[in-house]
C-alpha cells in the first residue's frame, strides 16, 4: 500500500494514448483497450477530444507518472464511475485514491447526486478498492460490455 496522494489532472490525447498501451495479464486481460489506432477508428469516448475532456481524469504520482485515470458519465440522474489503473501500480492503493479524489468532485459538482458503479463479480480486488473508498453493493446484474456478457455488482457511493 502507498499513502502517496496523486494529483489530479485533465486528460490528455497523451495520457490517452499511454492508456491504450497498458496491458494487463491473466483474467485481468479483459480490461486491456485496443491500439490507439482502433480506438480512433472505433470512436472510442477516451480517443475524442470532446468526451475525453469532461469525462475523464488522469491521476500522476508526484514523480508525473500517470497511475490511473477514471471517467464519470451522467446516467439515470447521477454519475456512472469507471476506473483504470495502470498495470505497474496495481495493489498500491493508487484505485482507491483516484476513486476518492474523484468521488470529492463530483459531489462538488452536483451535491447529493447518486454516484454509482459496475464492477465485474470476479473482480475481488476491485470490489475491495470500491469499498475502501465508500461504496457498497447495491445489486447483482447482467450486462453485454465490449468484452462480451458478464455479471456485475452495481455499487453506490454511501455518503
Amino acid at each position: 500500500m502507498n499513502s502517496e496522494k496523486l494529483q489530479m489532472t485533465k486528460m490528455t490525447e497523451e495520457y490517452a494514448v499511454e492508456i491504450s498501451t497498458w496491458k494487463y495479464e491473466d483474467e485481468y486481460k479483459i480490461y486491456n483497450m485496443p491500439t490507439w489506432e482502433e480506438m480512433v477508428e472505433d470512436e472510442w469516448a477516451l480517443a475524442d477530444e470532446g468526451k475525453r475532456g469532461s469525462d475523464y481524469l488522469a491521476f500522476l504520482t508526484a514523480g508525473g507518472k500517470l497511475a490511473a485515470f477514471t471517467r464519470h458519465t451522467a446516467q439515470d440522474g447521477g454519475f456512472m464511475l469507471g476506473v483504470g489503473v495502470n498495470p505497474d501500480s496495481l495493489s498500491l492503493g493508487y484505485g482507491s485514491e483516484a476513486i476518492r479524489q474523484t468521488v470529492a468532485y463530483l459531489v462538488d459538482l452536483n451535491p447529493g447526486a447518486d454516484i454509482f458503479l459496475d464492477v465485474r463479480i470476479w473482480n475481488k480486488r476491485a470490489v475491495k478498492s470500491y469499498e475502501k473508498a465508500g461504496f457498497a453493493i447495491r445489486e447483482t446484474i447482467e450486462q453485454e460490455t465490449h468484452a462480451g456478457k458478464g455479471r456485475f455488482y452495481r455499487m453506490s457511493y454511501m455518503k
